[in-house]
Order: structure tokens, then C-alpha cells, then sequence
């Protein structure tokens, strides 16, 4: 019961938020904080700061922007749909890949970038009133959700006992990030590695060194290489060695990607080890339902009710996969869905012959479309731009008469984690229906596309200690997500992968709560954005919704017993 556990929140109900004591918001918006406080209508709001803080002119000047970025997806539509050589993908998809490669459909970088200019371009002053209107609006949510709120985060915000109690019983609603490779943590690998006690030769301690690893990992493998043999993992006098090259290590600073990257190459090139020695089907059936049966034993533990996991999946594997997701949903009570993965390290016309068919059977078999719900473009974004490695899968995607042939598949996309900003905007002019990471929206040079993600809603995949061990944001105090929150971003919390930056979704809550001065009202509008724009079916949706609030009724109850048990 909760109830033995609990630690006493201290008025932890507030009756009125702000008899907390002054709030300072530290914007730079010129209006006064009184005008701001008295606004009760938003529509009201946003009219009075765009006629006194965004000016007539600069509004004029984004209206025309964000036409451009909407004529720039018709000039996609219209130029791959003349080269489509129907008005559809066709069954086979290969006239359709020809037809794309051979006209050279794609739209050029120089191209693009014409088609987004303006002839009276944005200027500095431009920005700034776009930014002091940014700023403005998010000072008005603040206020709005602390009157909104009921929980008072104050109190608990720097008493990390407390506060982990109250995100690990915090409902979750879902998470929309997940990456399941990611998801092995330290004792997953070495369960892995007791049982299966796998091969170390030479092969395999050359390509760990080929990749980028710290100077301390590459010292240990070398000292390996110095065996006049191969060696199996359960011969080693010091396996935590092998074991930390397979997770990344604590060393206080950031990792970059490079790093990051290292570990799915070792551990694909593992598995494959593993499973060539043992090739028993279901020897690898169990070790898949092993690793899932963890995650979603989490999942349960920490009050999630649903799960999009984003993975390359093959063709045979689909029927299966399905099978296998009935299985694990009926075990552990957690709806899952999948978004199919194209990597940007793989050739672009590689990634389109695989997509199209995917369409093909997705459209063949409406079970499938079930549980495959959406796309996602992912990789390392520093070398792989948004524009030229997603246009071919996500154009056909586009419009009202999509070339799928009305298969209406659901999109998302890496997108404002690393490399170069214009990524975010390109991923929402693509038909990105949420974003990924999403952190260089912040980026002042974007001032005009998170306008745009403001004006349409999108949704942000965030995942702070991600963000935070990957060197995307200093510090999480310093992230965006609660920015985007208070300008209507429907923002939710996942946890990318979790196993590898040892975090999971509550240590996501406490680092939100401990860290920003995010609301009670904002916390619980993230796990309902995390069903609310999730890529399931409506009808799924609305029961996962009626769950979310019975758990939060509960929540609360439980917080204001506590609260009553304490006073008296």
C-alpha cells in the first residue's frame, strides 16, 4: 500500500498558488506584470500583445514566412507527385524509386532555401518583438497554471526524498521516445553476457578499438588484444571492464554522439556473435522477450499505461511482431505501439525502396496498420540534414491525396537534438507530426519556425537526461521544455534510451520538477499530451484517457489524505 511508504507532503495542496509569495517571471516582456495577471481569456491575450508587443508589421511579415513554408510543402507534394508516374506508390514501388532517382525529384538545398525567403526579409528588430511576444505568452501560461494548480511543487522541489516519491507515484499517462536497443542497462548486459558467455577474439576487440571509445576503454582493450587467444566472457579476471565498454560511463561531463553511437555498433556486432554460435529460434525469442519483459516491468512501476517504441523492422518480422506485442500487452496491462525507424546513415534510396514496401504492406493488411503507427527519421543529425536525408520518405506522406494511396500514416522525426538548426523547421515543412529532441526550436534563429510549431501545436518528444548526457543542453534548468509548454507546445516526457543514460521515466519527473519551476497543472498536462498525441488509434486513445483519469483521482486523493493525516 502507498500508504506505508508515504512521506508526509507538507501543504502540499495549495488553496491559492499564489500565496506562495511574489512571482518574479524574469522575462524580457515589456508589458507589465499586473496587465499580464489580468488576462482570463487567451484569445484576448494574444490579440492585445500582437497589436502592442509583436507590432502589426513583424505580424505581417511571420504571416508571410509561414505561407512560404506552407507553399513550400505544395511545391513538394506537386513535384514528387509528376514524377510518381501515378497518383499513387505503386504495388511493386519500383517504377516509383526509378521515377524519383532517374528525374531527380528531389528538391535541392539552394532550391529550398529560395523557395523559404522572403523578398522584405526578417530582421533583428523583427526578432526581438517575436521573442518579447514569445516571452509575454509564456508569462501568461505561468501564471494561468499556478492559479490552476492544486499541488504545490515548491515544497517539495529541493527535497529529493519527497520528491521521488511523488514522481514515482506520479501517473505517467505514456512515453513516445523509446528506443528498445537503448533500453539494456548495466545488469541487462551482464545477465546477457553471464548466459551466454560470448566469444572474445580478435575480430571483435579490433572493431570495439576502430570505434570511438575513451582512452581508458581503448587501454583495456588493447590489454585483451596482448592474449595469445580468443578468451569467453566468463574466463575474464576483470569482466566489469568488457561490462563498461557497453554502457556509457559516469564520467560528469557530457558524451558525444560518436560515443554514444559506439555502443549500438558493438552490441549489434555482439548479438550477431551471439545468436550465429546458438542459432536456436527460440533461445532468441526468449533473450527479445526478456529484454521487453524488463522494460515494460519498469514501465509498470512507474505508472505508465503506454508505450511507442521506435525500431527498424523488417518485412518478415511485422506478423510476428504483432503477435509478440498481443503477448506482452496481455501480460503487463501497457498498450504498445511501433513507429518504423529509417536511419540517415543509410542511403537515402535505400531508405525509399524499404519505405515503399513498407506502404505496400501496411496498405495490404489493415492489422498491421494497427500496431505500425508511424515513421521516424533518426541518427545522428550533425552530417545528415533533415531536408535531404527525409524528403523522400515523408513527402509522399503529404497532402490530401497522399501517394500512399490513403494509407494515413503518422510521422515523427528526429529533429533539434544536434546539428545544424534549420532541421526543426524542415522536419515540421516535411509533415513531421511531432518532433523529436525538438531543443533547437530555442535556437534563436528558429524564432520564426516555433512560431509556426506555436500556430499548429506540435508535439515535442522530450527526454532531459538524454539531452543533458549527449551535451544538447548545459544543464537541464537550462532546457527549453518548459518554454515550449507555456506556448502551447504539447511537450511530454520520455526517456530515449534508458538503459544506456540510466535514467527512467521517474528520474525524468524528478529532474522536472527539481530543476525548472515547472507547475503541478504543466506536469499533469504532459502525461496527458503523452496520449493525446500519441499516433493510436482514436478509440484506443479515448480509453487510455479515461485510465489516465481515474489514475490522477486517485493521485490526488492520495496526496490530500496525506495531507489531512498530517495535520491532524
Amino acid at each position: 500500500m502507498l500508504k506505508a511508504v508515504i512521506f508526509p507532503f507538507v501543504l502540499l495542496i495549495s488553496l491559492n498558488c499564489f500565496a506562495q509569495g511574489p512571482i518574479s517571471a524574469n522575462f524580457d516582456c515589456p508589458v507589465p506584470q499586473k496587465k499580464l495577471q489580468s488576462f482570463t481569456d487567451s484569445k484576448e491575450a494574444e490579440k492585445y500583445l500582437t497589436e502592442k508587443v509583436l507590432t502589426p508589421k513583424t505580424h505581417k511579415k511571420i504571416n508571410k514566412k509561414i505561407e512560404l513554408y506552407l507553399n513550400a510543402q505544395k511545391f513538394l507534394v506537386d513535384k514528387f507527385q509528376v514524377h510518381s508516374g501515378d497518383n499513387f506508390i505503386p504495388p511493386d514501388g519500383g517504377s516509383y524509386v526509378r521515377n524519383i532517382k532517374d528525374n531527380k525529384t528531389e528538391v535541392t538545398r539552394d532550391e529550398w532555401e529560395e523557395l523559404l525567403k522572403l523578398s522584405d526579409e526578417l530582421n533583428s528588430e523583427d526578432k526581438i518583438n517575436t521573442s518579447s511576444f514569445h516571452s509575454c505568452l509564456r508569462a501568461i501560461k505561468k501564471f494561468q497554471t499556478l492559479e490552476n494548480s492544486i499541488v504545490d511543487l515548491s515544497i517539495i522541489r529541493h527535497k529529493a526524498g519527497q520528491r521521488n516519491l511523488f514522481c514515482k507515484n506520479f501517473p505517467k499517462g505514456g512515453m513516445l521516445h523509446v528506443h528498445p536497443a537503448g533500453t539494456f542497462d548495466r545488469r541487462t548486459v551482464e545477465s546477457v553476457f553471464e548466459q551466454t558467455n560470448p566469444l572474445i577474439d580478435r575480430d571483435l576487440i579490433e572493431f570495439a578499438l576502430s570505434l570511438d571509445l575513451y582512452e581508458k576503454e581503448k587501454n583495456y582493450l588493447n590489454y585483451l588484444n596482448t592474449f595469445p587467444g580468443s578468451v569467453r566472457f566468463m574466463d575474464l579476471v576483470d569482466r566489469d571492464s568488457f561490462v563498461n565498454i557497453f554502457v556509457l560511463p559516469e564520467t560528469g561531463n557530457s558524451h558525444n554522439f560518436t560515443r554514444f553511437s559506439a555502443f549500438f555498433r558493438l552490441k549489434g556486432f555482439l548479438t550477431h556473435r551471439i545468436f550465429s554460435e546458438d542459432t536456436s529460434a527460440d533461445r532468441y525469442d526468449a533473450f527479445v522477450a526478456k529484454v521487453y519483459s524488463q522494460v515494460l516491468q519498469r514501465a509498470v512501476r512507474h505508472r505508465v499505461k503506454y508505450i511507442e517504441f521506435t525500431k527498424g523492422i523488417s518485412l518478415d518480422e511485422m506478423e510476428s511482431r504483432v503477435t509478440f506485442t498481443k503477448r506482452m500487452e496481455e501480460k503487463f496491462g501497457v498498450t504498445i505501439r511501433w513507429n518504423i525507424s529509417f536511419s540517415r546513415s543509410v542511403n537515402r534510396y535505400e531508405n525509399l525502396e524499404y519505405f515503399v514496401k513498407v506502404i505496400n504492406k501496411l496498405r495490404a493488411n489493415p492489422e498491421l496498420q494497427k500496431y505500425f503507427v508511424g515513421i521516424d527519421l533518426l541518427s545522428d543529425e550533425t552530417s545528415t540534414p533533415a531536408l535531404e536525408n527525409g524528403q523522400l520518405l515523408y513527402t509522399p506522406l503529404l497532402g490530401e491525396q497522399s501517394l500512399a494511396g490513403g494509407l494515413r500514416l503518422n510521422r515523427t522525426m528526429h529533429a533539434g537534438e544536434l546539428g545544424d538548426h534549420r532541421n526543426v523547421r524542415d522536419a515540421l515543412i516535411l509533415g513531421s507530426k511531432r518532433l523529436g529532441h525538438g531543443v533547437a526550436l530555442a535556437d534563436l534563429r528558429n524564432i520564426y519556425a516555433l512560431e509556426f510549431a506555436r500556430r499548429i501545436k506540435t508535439p515535442v518528444e522530450i527526454n532531459l537526461i538524454s539531452n543533458l548526457k549527449l551535451g544538447v543542453v548545459k544543464s537541464i534548468r537550462a532546457h527549453p521544455f518548459v518554454d515550449f509548454l507555456r506556448l502551447g507546445l504539447p511537450v511530454s516526457l520520455s526517456t530515449d534510451d534508458e538503459g544506456l543514460f540510466q535514467t527512467n521515466i521517474t528520474k525524468e519527473c524528478e529532474a522536472a520538477v527539481g530543476k525548472t519551476d515547472i507547475s503541478y497543472q504543466e506536469l499533469k498536462q504532459m502525461s496527458y499530451n503523452a496520449i493525446n498525441t500519441s499516433f493510436i488509434d482514436d478509440v484506443s486513445k479515448k480509453k487510455l484517457i479515461v485510465r489516465l483519469d481515474s489514475d490522477f483521482k486517485k493521485f490526488e486523493q492520495w496526496v490530500i489524505d496525506w495531507q489531512k493525516y498530517y495535520a491532524e
